[in-house]
């Protein structure tokens, strides 16, 4: 007989049992990144750790978790070595040291390599335990984590910073309109325009705020400087590529200078399946915070939060994007995301060009890009220069080479050097089709807020507030370019606050939908179709408030407008604009001023008004404005 002690026994085994194999089974294997020699004291390189960690977790196999603990883990990447004599364009280098010269040397004639490569690795999370588990980057040029060819890969209870960081920030102390000039103190502690990462970057420009951080209403976005002169005690005199915009800047304004990079970006996927960032901080970057590459899979950006530092007195984050998707063959879903502080846009998914080179039969085309294109594909073919779309959802029977065989014949295509001469070929089934975006805070940043190009989009109960450009753009863009011409995209329950405010945002529009051909004009006739713009708020935008170009098939319905503020004029301010379009229908549409200063609700442009429903919309206006004006 068994006694109580033997099944006591027995039944803790089964349970340990139980246990391990529901630990192994859930993924739950850990690789503390301590044990491989991190020390996260703000001052050890644990660049070699990370590597051996990562390595061994991918050894393990999937369901690995690479642990971080609390404190600041050091990252750095070498730098190269052996440019050479006379290969240093010493353009605007006056004062500065010669370390510093040869770090910029350096850099500008090799790429720069990120300071962890992840190539291959399956089923592993990175993980800390919060905003106290610090990533610190010790060059402003590099990529943190570039990740290429991976599957189920996820960053999860982290921050991301750089020391130093790629920017700087200061006050601007006089402006003289005549020179183009102006002057610039930079605030303790941030570093000085001498530095090599400044000196002939990307792109040499910056931003200015007002005294509260926003854009001020009117100015420029971006603020370009051809070369500047240290005057000394930490002061700048900046000489403007173009004179007029000293027009736009205000003394005592706070001022933003990048040393941005394009390509570079805190977590880098390129060619990844099933991808996830889970509450993690990035504080700075040189670009994006995180790009996703050709990817595919599920591409899943949950609590993000890209903002200036708390407590060390910036303005600022990021000197490019927050989430950039490239040519991905489903779209991101991005939500309960905090994004503020960037120089350019929260959020963009588009699909990269493909020109058209040639045509050496009627059914296929040599194209620029073929590695973004695989058999049974589908393909949308646009005409730049007259904006429309010459046929869509063609299938691709094979890709041999830069030849693309399709399974119909497209006729009278055009075949070209560049994307003004030619036509167009855009990878429906890469460009980001079913994108989600839901439930973030997105504002108070030079650029967009939510830019999309892709099909079967859902953009839903966003707050975006403060933002020098428009509040959500969903076109394609030629000039650019990328593509495509976007179907079936439904925006509903955003709330958007004080958005559009940059000098070239007052003809456009703060929830923007488009189909554009060549020099950002509408497209020759109607193609953008399948629209649903319900039940927005749209408060205070510098431009209208809701516009549509070229679009066939439109429903906005139940959307408020409200002007706040008194202290501009708003003659030019409407409330929705119709631009060459068709089959468009706006019911219960609101515009509340209390200042009755409105001109017109509704604005239609190159649209005949039985292309048009509208029922129930009420505005205040002025004592002469019309409720619709033609």
């Amino acid at each position: 007989m068994l006694n109580y002690q033997t099944l006591h026994k027995s039944v803790c085994i089964i349970l340990l049992c139980i246990f391990f194999t529901f630990n192994v089974y859930a993924g739950d294997k850990i690789v503390f990144i301590d044990d491989f020699g991190a020390v996260a004291d703000g001052k050890t390189d644990c660049t070699e750790a990370f590597e051996k960690a990562i390595a061994k977790a991918n050894e393990i196999g999937p369901g690995v978790t690479v642990q971080l603990g609390k404190g600041r883990y050091i990252l750095s990447t070498e730098l190269p070595e052996g440019t050479g004599e006379g290969q240093l364009n010493t353009t605007n280098l006056e004062g500065q040291d010669k370390k510093e010269a040869e770090l910029y040397k350096q850099c500008r004639k090799f790429d720069v390599a990120p300071c962890i490569q992840i190539v291959g690795v399956k089923g592993v999370t990175i993980a800390g335990q919060g905003v106290e588990s610090e990533i610190i980057i010790t060059c402003p040029l590099a990529v943190a984590f570039k990740l290429t060819d991976c599957k189920d890969i996820t960053f999860k209870d982290l921050a991301i910073d750089y020391d130093p960081i790629p920017f700087t920030q200061g006050s601007i102390l006089a402006v003289n309109e005549q020179t183009g000039t102006f002057d610039y103190k930079i605030d303790e502690g941030f570093p000085a325009l001498s530095k090599y990462w400044f000196t002939e970057c990307d792109a040499k420009w910056g931003m200015s705020f007002d005294n509260t951080r926003k854009f001020r209403m009117g100015a420029d976005s971006a603020v370009f400087s051809d070369s500047w002169d240290d005057l000394g005690n930490a002061s700048w005199r900046m000489h403007l590529h173009n004179k007029n915009q000293a027009s736009n800047l205000k003394v005592g304004d706070r001022f933003v200078h990048l040393a941005r990079m394009g390509g570079v970006s805190a977590i880098f996927f390129s060619h990844c399946n099933q991808t996830k960032i889970d509450n993690v901080h990035i504080f700075a970057n040189p670009g994006t915070a995180a790009i996703f590459h050709l990817c595919e899979g599920d591409i899943h950006v949950d609590g993000l939060q890209v903002r200036p530092r708390p407590g060390s007195g910036r303005i600022f984050s990021l000197n490019g994007d927050c989430v950039h998707c490239q040519s991905c063959r489903k779209g991101p879903l991005i939500e309960n995301c905090i994004f503020e502080g960037m120089s350019d846009d929260g959020m963009n998914f588009y699909a990269k060009p493909n020109l058209i080179k040639d045509i050496p039969a009627p059914n296929q085309v040599k194209v620029s890009d073929p590695q973004i294109l695989r058999k049974g594909d589908r393909v949308q073919i646009i005409r730049p220069s007259e904006g429309i779309i010459l046929d869509t959802d063609i299938e691709v029977i094979d890709v041999e080479g830069d030849i693309v065989t399709l399974a119909k014949t497209v006729k009278n295509l055009k075949a070209g050097k560049n994307h003004v001469e030619a036509d167009t070929l855009f990878n429906l089934s890469a460009c980001g089709n079913g994108f989600i975006v839901r439930n973030n805070i997105i504002g108070g940043f030079r650029g967009r807020g939510i830019l999309a190009r892709a099909h079967h989009g859902l953009i839903e109960n966003n707050l975006i507030h403060h933002t020098s450009g428009q509040g959500i753009v969903v076109s394609n863009e030629p000039d650019w370019p990328e593509g495509p011409i976007p179907v079936d995209v439904t925006i509903r329950n955003n709330t958007l606050v004080g958005v559009s405010r940059d000098s070239s945002q007052a003809q456009l529009g703060a929830i923007h939908l488009a189909a554009f051909k060549l020099r950002y004009a509408v497209a020759e006739k109607p193609s953008f179709s399948k629209i649903l713009i319900e039940n927005n708020s749209i408060i205070d935008s510098g431009g209208c408030a809701i516009f549509l170009q070229g679009v066939s098939g439109a429903k906005v319905v139940n959307n408020l407008v409200q002007q706040t503020a008194n202290d501009r004029l708003i003659n030019d301010y409407y409330g929705i604009k119709v631009e060459a379009c068709e089959d468009v229908t706006i019911n219960d549409f609101t515009m509340v001023d209390q200042w009755a200063r409105i001109d017109s609700a509704v604005l239609l442009k190159n649209t005949s008004i039985n292309k048009v429903s509208i029922k129930n919309v009420q505005a205040d206006l002025k004592k002469d404005g019309k409720l619709i004006k033609y």
